[in-house]
């Protein structure tokens, strides 16, 4: 198939009713989600703050800055925006991989913050 009609094809199936639809039913649950971890960011980052753990504290203000960067980033690439159209899955799965390696982290940290104490397993 020819590229001209090849991409004629993926137009005509990604933009059916349908699948506009679906966009506008996953954006509400894709803001809950990245806002809830950009939030969960900022908050420990003051909770690490005041505890006077700064390299903690600036890890989590980063990730927080980050998760949001990435989410306006890949929001805009998704309503095709030039130059960011190409990288717009790219850029949300470094995204969520940016914020759920920093929720993985301080589970870790939080686990073993709890058997340093002496709680059992």
């Amino acid at each position: 198939m020819a590229p001209a009609a090849r991409a004629a094809v993926i137009d005509s199936a990604t933009n059916d009713s349908a699948t506009e639809q679906w966009r506008w039913q996953a954006a509400p649950f894709s803001l809950l989600v990245f806002a809830a971890l950009a939030g969960a960011c900022f908050v420990f980052a003051r909770r690490f703050a005041g505890w006077g753990d700064r390299g903690w504290a600036l890890y989590s203000a980063a990730t927080g800055t980050l998760v949001v960067i990435g989410f306006f980033l890949s929001g805009q690439a998704f309503s095709q925006t030039e130059g960011l159209v190409e990288i717009g899955g790219l850029l949300q799965r470094l995204t969520i991989t940016v914020g759920w390696a920093w929720l993985a982290l301080l589970a870790v940290r939080v686990r073993g913050e709890g058997q340093s104490a002496g709680e059992p397993r």
